[in-house]
């Protein structure tokens, strides 16, 4: 008789000890999941987001804004590490981001840029990950529909587009026409 024994599962402290030699990658329920490069559509909105979002926080607004090297432990046993494009911690949770591993839990908003490489049945699993763990907004941004979608537990999807200026409740006075976005 033949039996297969799948690899055990890699834990958060084993994942932070090699992320650096694997490349970009997450941890999810132990199994070590590696993303190619997605190229410069993607980084340069990564980037107008995560930069609009920390000039707002740095001009008044509360919280911690993140890029996209922050990893966010969101369960254990088997450990699921995720790391958003960019994302924010309420002034309550900022304190959250100093620390020299993985943050735990989740952040109050997490923003994913989608890459040519993402299926949309991955990108909608990785909003439900993130909305079960707690993260109250996600915002996905889909470059080739050139639209942003907000997810809220318990709400309807908004799709917006570049006509568009993205607000957010959770971030109040923050606001960003998505036509910047999306340009060119």
């Amino acid at each position: 008789m033949i039996t297969s024994t799948s690899p055990p599962p890699v834990s958060a402290a084993e994942f932070f000890d090699q992320a650096g030699r694997l490349g970009r990658c997450e941890l999810l329920a132990g199994e070590v999941v590696t993303m190619p490069p997605a190229g410069g559509e993607h980084s340069i909105q990564a980037l107008r987001l995560a930069a609009a979002l920390l000039a707002w926080t740095e001009s008044g607004g509360e919280g911690q804004a993140l890029e996209s090297s922050a990893g966010y432990r969101l369960s254990r046993t088997p450990d699921t590490v995720l790391a958003p494009d960019a994302s924010w911690l309420c002034a309550s949770r900022a304190h959250l981001a100093v620390q020299r591993q993985f943050i735990e839990g989740c952040p109050d908003l997490a923003i994913e840029i989608v890459s040519p490489s993402d299926s949309r049945r991955d990108v909608l699993a990785k909003v439900d990950t993130w909305l079960a763990a707690g993260t109250q907004v996600v915002w996905v941004v889909w470059p080739a529909q050139r639209e942003l979608w907000v997810w809220r537990k318990h709400a309807d999807r908004t799709i917006l587009g570049p006509a568009d200026t993205l607000t957010d409740a959770l971030l109040p006075g923050f606001a960003l026409p998505l036509a910047r976005l999306f340009k060119e």
